[in-house]
């Protein structure tokens, strides 16, 4: 009976091992095939020189996530937990799922803190976090990485993705000084060469092109692979076209054009080598090489750049406008991939409308021919970069048109070509000068007072803007209505060619509604019917000034035109007080309120979609976006949006003047929004020309930076 008991906790303790070391053998087996799957899938990844996962790797790393998870989930107190996870992490960062990754290696720091691991993982987080632009929080694991880690592969690495920080984030002399900071401890390092041409393009950003060349140079230094090497003597040598040291330019591209192993980039080469001689004003030389290239690289990228320099030489040097627009219609069809497409779809338009514009200009009706005459002059200046021309063309409409209310326009363009395209102030200020002499009634003085910093109230002149902030007085300051309205007919009456005869033709309209209407009539009450004084009132502004945005509003105020007005968040929908309508200068507000728009009391939401839908609204990217700057002491409310404005915008692009239509409810928002408006430059090409200086409608979008929004 002994032996049988003896017998059997024999056999109860062989197979006890036998299952516990059969259980073993399959844990190790499972980490064992984690391991093999992933080594293969990053000796695929690393022959192909890429961050991510190519060719058959992709579904080896998806089998090592899947085995190492096995590990952790059946065997969390096993020895190869932290072996896993950064298998996991590393897998899905080059699988790009970088939020998975992220996860997986911040679980591995606070698990593991002595793990082997450790370094690898904290690199590889901020890695993570760059990937998903959140760089207040890479560049905190990147600077942790150097200053704990031993290993100089991981501390060096740190230090250059510290510089792409500040390069992504446009802190260009930061990034100098990151990527020379890793050049001087890790000159040796793999990544040197790149390091240094990092340099070249960060000073380039900055424009210091003596820098960027040198830094160029400099790559040489570090043994780069022959496609850096190429890369950055290419970049060298239009530093050097930069600084206009051409012949050293020329002898760079001269060199490479020489090199067999570069023979694929002979065409970009051979444009670099034409520039040179256009650059020098050789310009028949010029020409002849760009042809040549035309008829040695047909149909391709450096075909159709070849036409499109000799369109520029022929209408910028030679003034040669039939035979430029041939250039530029041969750049068209000679590649349309090439990012030289549109530019040269809008020379050959532009080059069009000058024919147009000329026709035109010789009409009989004075007044179409002096406004084709200044279209003729804007396009020269703004689309032709043509100054000279312009110039010309602006003073052929003052000479031919003198009393067209397209004379004081002219003048005021002579003074921007001057003083913007020429440098020269004195010309610029004898133009605005001659506007005060010449033209002290006409929209334009405002401007030219502005640009000779004389006070208007200083001058003896009367013109219809000076009248209007007359008539704003007189109703917000004294209430007085009758003379408000006898100084807005006068407007009319006595500047019709004005931009402010149809506001002040709307304002009237707007004051027979809001103080001479009978007090029985609401409207906002679709069942009120208003008194015929007010119908007659807006239907003389929808039929005088129609197409203008004054002419639409008054259709929407009879409800003759509905405009869709553009998406806005929910939570802009609430009562909008009229404090919260932040003027272009704060210290003008009660004299350059546009009293059409602000009330006495406050703008309700019904009030503000109404005044948008009369709005043009500003679509197309702006030429310059002003940066918005999330406040800190605003992060708490997380809030994401539109700020809407409605805003002038002169004939130069730019903001004078705007008031807040749809606030973020948040002082510190609005007020950066404001300061984004501010810095923004808009492509006037795309503002039809009865918008310029009038009332428009803006958005600036508003969003959480993403290592904020990213935290809860």
């Amino acid at each position: 009976m002994v032996g049988s008991k003896m017998r059997f906790f024999k056999i109860t303790a062989i197979a006890l091992a036998i299952m516990l070391l059969f259980s073993g053998c399959v844990y190790f087996n499972t980490f064992y095939l984690a391991k093999k799957n992933f080594n293969e899938a990053e000796s695929k990844r690393e022959k192909q020189g890429s961050e991510e996962a190519v060719g058959g790797s992709s579904a080896q790393y998806q089998a090592a996530i899947e085995k190492s998870l096995t590990v952790i989930t059946d065997h969390p107190d096993s020895k190869y937990v932290d072996d896993a996870l950064f298998i996991i992490g590393k897998s899905y960062y080059h699988l790009g799922d970088f939020s998975k990754a992220e996860r997986k290696f911040r679980e591995l720091l606070a698990a593991y803190p002595e793990s082997d691991y450790y370094d690898r993982a904290l690199f590889y987080l901020g890695k993570c976090r760059l990937k998903q632009e959140e760089y207040i929080l890479a560049r905190q694991s990147f600077i942790q990485v150097d200053s704990v880690t031993k290993n100089r592969k991981w501390k060096a690495e740190a230090q250059y993705m510290i510089g792409e920080i500040e390069f992504n984030e446009r802190n260009f002399e930061q990034a100098v000084k990151y990527f020379s900071s890793y050049l001087e401890k890790f000159a040796d390092a793999s990544m040197a060469a790149q390091v240094q041409f990092k340099i070249g393009q960060a000073y380039d950003s900055l424009e210091n092109y003596e820098a960027s060349k040198d830094a160029y140079l400099n790559v040489a230094d570090y043994g780069p692979s022959d496609s850096l090497y190429f890369e950055s003597q290419f970049e060298a040598g239009e530093s050097y076209y930069a600084i206009d040291m051409i012949d050293s330019g020329y002898a760079i591209f001269e060199k490479l054009s020489k090199d067999e192993k570069y023979y694929s980039s002979a065409g970009m080469i051979r444009l670099k080598l034409a520039e040179a001689l256009e650059m020098k004003g050789e310009l028949e030389a010029a020409i002849e090489e760009y042809a040549k290239i035309t008829e040695e690289f047909q149909r391709s990228d450096p075909a159709a750049r070849a036409f499109y320099r000799m369109g520029e030489i022929y209408m910028l040097e030679l003034s040669d406008l039939e035979t430029a627009k041939a250039m530029y219609d041969s750049s068209i069809t000679a590649n349309r991939r090439s990012e030289i497409y549109q530019m040269a779809l809008e020379r050959s338009t532009n080059i069009s409308k000058l024919s147009q514009y000329r026709q035109e200009a010789s009409a009989e009706d004075l007044e179409s021919a002096a406004r084709s005459q200044f279209q003729l002059a804007e396009l020269y200046v703004f689309e032709l970069e043509n100054p000279d021309t312009a110039l010309h063309e602006f003073q052929v409409v003052i000479d031919s048109f003198p009393e067209s209310e397209y004379a004081p326009k002219a003048l005021l363009a002579r003074g921007y070509i001057f003083d913007k395209h020429l440098g020269m102030q004195d010309s610029s200020r004898a133009e605005y000068r001659k506007i005060i002499e010449k033209y002290p009634t006409s929209d334009q003085v405002e401007e030219a007072a502005k640009e000779l910093n004389i006070n208007l109230e200083s001058i003896d002149t009367d013109f219809a803007g000076q009248r209007y902030k007359n008539a704003e007085k007189l109703i917000f300051n004294e209430g007085n209505v009758d003379s408000a309205l006898v100084i807005l007919q006068s407007i009319i009456d006595e500047f019709p060619n004005s931009r402010y005869a149809p506001k002040a033709a709307y304002a009237k309209a707007w004051l027979t509604e809001k103080h001479v209407a009978p007090d029985e009539w609401d409207p906002n009450d679709s069942t009120s019917v208003p008194d015929s004084t007010i119908i007659i009132a807006y239907q003389n502004v929808a039929d005088q000034y129609a197409g203008t945005p004054y002419g639409d509003s008054a259709l929407v105020k009879l409800g003759k035109k509905v405009v869709p007005k553009p998406k806005v968040p929910q939570q802009q929908q609430d009562t909008i007080p009229q404090d919260t309508l932040l003027a272009g200068d704060q210290d003008e507000i009660e004299d350059d309120r546009d009293m059409v728009i602000i009330g006495q009391d406050t703008l309700i939401a019904n009030e503000i979609a109404t005044l948008i839908d009369t709005l043009h609204v500003v679509d197309g990217d702006p030429i310059k976006e002003g940066d918005f700057v999330y406040p800190p002491s605003a992060y708490y409310s997380r809030f994401e949006g539109y700020v809407g404005f409605m805003v002038r915008i002169d004939f130069l692009g730019k903001p004078t003047d705007w008031r807040i239509l749809q606030p973020s409810g948040i002082k510190e928002i609005d007020e950066a929004a404001v300061e984004a408006l501010r810095y923004t430059e808009f492509d006037v090409g795309q503002i039809p020309p009865e918008y310029i200086e009038q009332w428009q409608f803006y958005r600036i979008k508003v969003e959480l930076p993403p290592e904020i929004k990213g935290r809860q």
